[in-house]
Order: C-alpha cells, then sequence, then structure tokens
C-alpha cells in the first residue's frame, strides 16, 4: 500500500526524500502536509458552516502556498510581499468572522474558531501562523475594543485589506517587559504628546507602519498609555521612528525582530488608544494574554506536524511488528497523549479568556505547557528520524528551532508558570 508522508515545505524547495525512502519496500505517494479533514474539527462544528469554509480555504492556502516556501522563508528569514498579500485577500488579516458589537473579542466560539485557524497555519510554518495572530490578536484586540470608532475602523480596514500591518511595541533594551522600569515616555503637548524612547525585539517593526506604543507620563510613574503611532502620517516637526539592530534569531523567522527608537514622534490626541490609567496595563495585558493562546495553538500545530512526520516516516522505513516499529510507535504514543490533553487546556483556557479572565493565569498555563510539549515532541520525532530528521531534508529542524523560541516569545515559561503560582488558590477550587 501507497503512503503518504507529509514532507513538503523542504522538499518543494528542491530536496527529495525519495533517495532516503529508496530500496524500503515502500512508495511515497504524497510530499503535501496532510491537514485533519474537516468532519473531524471540533472547531468546525462550534464556530458554524461559515467558519467551516474559511478553514477550508485556509487548508487550501496552506497546502499550496505555504508548505511550497515554507523552508524559503526560514533560510532567508523574510515572508514575501506576494504572500503577504494573498493572506490579506484570503480574509486572513483583522478577520471578522463571529464578531459582535457587544463582545470585540467575539466570544469562546470565535477565539476557538481563530486559534484553529492558526494551528493549521502552523503544520506547515509556525512563522506563517504567527504573521497571522499578530494581524488578530493582541495590538488589534485593543484596537476592537479600546479605539474610538473613528480610528478603529480607519485602521482595522487598512490592516484587513493588507495597506498596513501592526506592530506592538511594549519590550525594552534594558528592562524586558518589567513595565516599572520602562523609560519610554509620552509627553503631553497641544493637541496629543510626543513620545520619546526605545523599544526592543519588536515583531515586524520595519515592514508594519502602524506601531502600538506602550508608554508613561514619566519614568517614575506607575500609569501606562497605549498610543497608536502610524508612521505614514508623520509630517515634518512630527518626530523620527529609527528602526535598525534586525536580530538573527534562533526560529520563527520571517517577520524580524528590532530595535526601536522613537525620537519626539507627535501623536495626535485622537489616536491615545488608552490614556493614563492604574487600569490600562491590565487592559493591555489582556489582549496580551489572548496572544499567548494564539501561541499555544501554534505550538499544538507544529507539534501535530512533527508527530506525523515521524510517525509517516518511520512507518515507511520500518516493516510493521518490527521490533523498530514497535519501539517508534512506543515513543510516540505518550506524546499523542500529551498532546490530546494539551489541547484540552487550550480550549479550557480560550474559554475562560473569553469569560473575562484578566489574570493571565489560563493563557499562561496554556503557552508554558504547550511550549514545553512542543520541544520535547519535535526533538523526539527528529530523533526517530535518525539522522535525517537533523537534516534539510524533513522539517523537523525547523520545527524544533521554532519550538524553542515559543517558549521564550511572548513570555518565558518560567515567567508564566510564576503567573500560575500567584493564582493557585483559584486555580485548585
Amino acid at each position: 500500500m501507497a503512503l503518504s508522508v507529509p514532507l513538503a515545505p523542504e522538499c518543494a524547495t528542491g530536496a527529495s526524500l525519495q533517495p532516503l525512502l529508496r530500496g524500503k519496500g515502500k512508495t511515497v505517494t504524497s510530499l503535501a502536509v496532510q491537514p485533519r479533514p474537516a468532519a473531524a474539527d471540533h472547531l468546525d462544528q462550534t464556530a458554524g458552516t461559515e467558519a467551516a469554509a474559511f478553514l477550508d480555504d485556509v487548508r487550501s492556502f496552506t497546502r499550496e502556498r505555504v508548505a511550497p516556501v515554507a523552508g524559503l522563508i526560514d533560510r532567508s528569514d523574510e515572508i514575501g510581499t506576494e504572500l503577504f498579500g494573498e493572506m490579506a485577500r484570503r480574509g486572513l488579516f483583522a478577520n471578522s468572522l463571529g464578531y459582535r458589537a457587544d463582545q470585540p473579542h467575539g466570544g469562546p466560539e470565535r477565539v476557538r474558531f481563530l486559534l484553529q485557524v492558526l494551528e493549521e497555519l502552523a503544520r506547515v510554518s509556525p512563522s506563517v501562523a504567527k504573521a497571522v495572530m499578530d494581524q488578530n490578536m493582541g495590538q488589534i484586540g485593543m484596537l476592537r475594543e479600546y479605539a474610538g470608532r473613528e480610528l478603529r475602523e480607519r485602521y482595522l480596514d487598512a490592516i484587513a485589506t493588507g495597506e498596513q500591518q501592526a506592530a506592538f511595541a511594549m519590550s525594552e533594551p534594558q528592562t524586558g517587559s518589567n513595565v516599572a522600569r520602562f523609560t519610554t515616555v509620552a509627553t503631553p503637548v497641544e493637541g496629543g504628546y510626543r513620545i520619546s524612547g526605545e523599544k526592543d525585539w519588536i515583531t515586524g517593526a520595519a515592514r508594519r507602519t502602524v506601531h502600538f506604543v506602550v508608554a508613561k507620563p514619566s519614568p517614575e510613574s506607575r500609569d501606562v498609555g497605549l498610543f497608536l503611532v502610524d508612521r505614514t502620517r508623520l509630517g515634518a516637526g512630527d518626530g523620527t521612528v529609527e528602526i535598525d539592530d534586525r536580530k538573527e534569531k534562533l526560529g520563527l523567522r520571517g517577520l524580524g525582530e528590532f530595535h526601536v527608537r522613537y525620537h519626539d514622534v507627535f501623536v495626535p490626541v485622537e489616536q491615545v488608544v488608552l490614556g493614563f490609567d492604574r487600569s490600562s496595563l491590565r487592559r493591555i495585558m489582556r489582549h496580551y494574554n489572548g496572544k499567548r493562546l494564539g501561541q499555544s495553538a501554534i505550538c499544538l500545530g507544529l507539534s501535530k506536524s512533527a508527530l506525523r512526520t515521524a510517525f509517516d516516516y518511520s512507518s515507511a522505513r520500518l516493516p510493521a511488528g518490527s521490533p523498530g516499529h514497535l519501539a517508534m510507535r512506543t515513543a510516540l504514543a505518550p506524546l499523542v497523549s500529551e498532546l490530546r490533553a494539551a489541547q484540552s487546556l487550550i480550549d479550557w483556557a480560550a474559554g475562560e479568556w473569553a469569560a473575562g479572565d484578566d489574570t493571565g493565569a489560563p493563557s499562561a498555563m496554556a503557552k508554558y505547557v504547550t511550549g514545553d510539549l512542543a520541544q520535547r515532541i519535535t526533538n523526539t520525532a527528529a530523533q526517530v528520524c535518525g539522522a535525517n530528521g537533523l537534516s534539510d531534508k524533513m522539517p523537523l529542524a525547523r520545527l524544533m528551532r521554532d519550538a524553542r523560541m515559543l517558549t521564550m516569545a511572548g513570555g518565558a515559561s518560567e515567567v508564566l508558570r510564576g503567573t500560575v503560582a500567584q493564582q493557585l488558590d483559584r486555580l485548585l477550587d
């Protein structure tokens, strides 16, 4: 019987698995990543017919357009303009399916639908999945919920069509995400504010023309605000935004992480998303926690891809019932069990977040559990495949590097465990 081995991302760029399997008595008939059929998808049923059709289109896009260039994106550290344009045309940015006026985040069904979109994309390219996440969650959620109507409509339309993209500028060079030590300030002036300061590790800052900047009234203040800086609208006398120091990262390549300096940048009052207030940080972090759910879904998708890759590849090489075949199944079985449990954890955390949780504990739990699990799964999958698993003939080495980055991006696992520890009393009930 012919076997389907879903290893297309690298094969589509010129590498072939046929030499690896030659002489093993099995034939590889397809090298395309095979998503799960729509009928098996829990979220298709909960999100409705329209969501199911959208997910089918996402699967086609992933298989036909993303898979052939996934390896190239990693090697070049660039997602091409053409691919970004197609993502926008397919409705992957600022997607409004399932949103309601009284629920800016869309409710639990909407959240779970978005997470499944990210999971499908991450099966082939976690980098592309993260690009889509960034234009639907986090800063986009803040824009939907907190910005005035005119500002919201102007930028959601621009992001949805791909005319503009949005970056979230919070971390600083010397303090990371420790808001108490932030030094970026927004000084009140006639008609608005002037922002000065430095941010670091800002994803996509060069390509993304809209920056959501977290700033304080003074370095000593405990209050924060959120300001929309549109680099395309800065005129003479409006200050400058300097972007440099692109990081050479281990994984999640394709978007770029940058150092950004804001030099006396003018922000009109109508582009203040959240004013200075003790509650603003909590409101910002609520949507940041939503992005952590998105990263959990990305970990889930890449983990499923790694397990399927290892299982199909090894099954093609090892005779059924042989000691090696049994050893492979025994190595993967507990990881499959843990992955199913992690999927239930994400589903629970998504429901908690959509219901208004602002402690961050459910999202933190989902992210560090799936991130740590993704590292173990990709490492075991590569081991099962032998030397080929660590070569450019297969996607596993790339997925290993992406998994490692996901334990850091959006909050290190150690920090997230601390968030959960602070809420143990409630979580033990």
